[in-house]
């Protein structure tokens, strides 16, 4: 059982650069970790060869990506200062990313993009209460005539309290996919805000949560379904944020606030280059996407080791890493992807 569950996600892996020891020991024991009781009880494992899945894959270009020299400023600028002072920087880059992506008009990109040139500030509200899998989600569309009726009750939305608009993802009933919504100034106010816990990365991210109803048209709709909006959106945000947290990380260890053994230090190294190689690739299709899936949950569990081996000596710090391993793809979300398309329901 650990050699086949942690082969699936090491060849995911390797097929963007090399896996030392150390991280392919983590993944390994992750993996089967990771299981869940449909998985043991229900699935039987395909024996795949993930090369050949690699060489068979059709994919189609990845397109244009917004303006490079953007994210490099951020993973730059949080090497030196950490990721506190450049969170807000990254998050407008990612929702430029999901506007340029999206399925709308282009007048109705145009007029999200403007929210952001105009200096408000957006957040995105993904994390729902009614849990990670989207078929017991609340927040939901319901499309009566041209009217979208929206329920929203998202958790933990990354500095939803302060900010003036937001995107939000939904359960869209009769749709395997979700539907995506961009909500303007005047609709996001009318939504109840919280705050949720203590603020993290030195007091520069407040998680808040959001709750309430609204109407929108059906020309407020981003992202409707199908696979490529979405599969582009996170080849693109997925390892960049991985490359964010990463220069934190250094940011961290130059303060003398991370201590790093030998095989930790190997292990991110290892990481770093996977993220950067998958950065490079230009074609998307189902076999990248586990690819990136397999990416951050990787990055996940080394953190996770990482903070269990204690080189990480403040309370703050090891919540802040925590964090940064449910952030845009938890371990168990990014694993039951990759796994849905390697089982056979018994």
């Amino acid at each position: 059982m650990i050699d086949h569950t942690g082969r699936i996600v090491i060849e995911l892996i390797e097929s963007c650069g090399t896996v030392g020891s150390k991280l392919r020991e983590i993944v390994e024991k992750a993996c089967v970790r990771t299981l869940d009781s449909r998985m043991i009880i229900e699935g039987e494992l395909r024996d795949r060869d993930g090369k050949r899945d690699a060489a068979a894959a059709k994919g189609y270009p990845i397109g244009e990506i917004p303006d490079s020299g953007e994210i490099e400023s951020i993973i730059e600028g949080t090497r030196r200062e950490g990721i506190g002072p450049h969170f807000n920087s990254l998050i407008t880059y990612f929702w430029v990313i999901i506007a340029m992506t999206s399925t709308a008009e282009k007048q109705k990109v145009e007029e999200l993009l403007g929210l952001i040139r105009r200096g408000l500030k957006g957040c995105f509200l993904m994390t729902d209460r009614g849990g990670p899998s989207m078929n017991t989600w609340i927040s939901q569309t319901i499309v009566k005539d041209d009217d979208h009726l929206l329920t929203i009750d998202k958790l933990h939305g990354m500095n939803a309290v302060q900010c003036d608009c937001a995107i939000v993802v939904v359960r869209n009933p009769g749709s395997f996919l979700p539907a995506v919504y961009g909500l303007k100034p005047e609709k996001y106010a009318g939504l109840e805000k919280h705050a949720a816990g203590d603020a993290w990365f030195d007091g520069h991210v407040q998680l808040g949560n959001v709750k309430g109803k609204v109407t929108l048209s059906s020309n407020e709709k981003l992202i409707g379904g199908g696979f490529a909006p979405v599969a582009k959106q996170l080849s693109i945000c997925r390892p960049r944020l991985v490359r964010v947290a990463l220069s934190h990380l250094q940011w961290l260890t130059g303060c003398g606030r991370l201590r790093l053994s030998g095989f930790h230090q190997q292990a991110l190294a290892d990481i770093t280059a996977l993220a950067e190689a998958q950065m490079r690739f230009d074609v998307i299709s189902p076999y990248t996407l586990d690819r990136v899936h397999a990416l951050k949950f990787s990055f996940n569990e080394l953190l996770l080791d990482i903070v269990l081996s204690g080189a990480v000596s403040d309370l703050p710090d090891r919540r802040d890493l925590l964090g940064l391993t449910k952030m845009e793809g938890s371990s168990y979300r990014c694993f039951l992807e990759i796994m849905a398309r390697r089982m056979v329901r018994k």
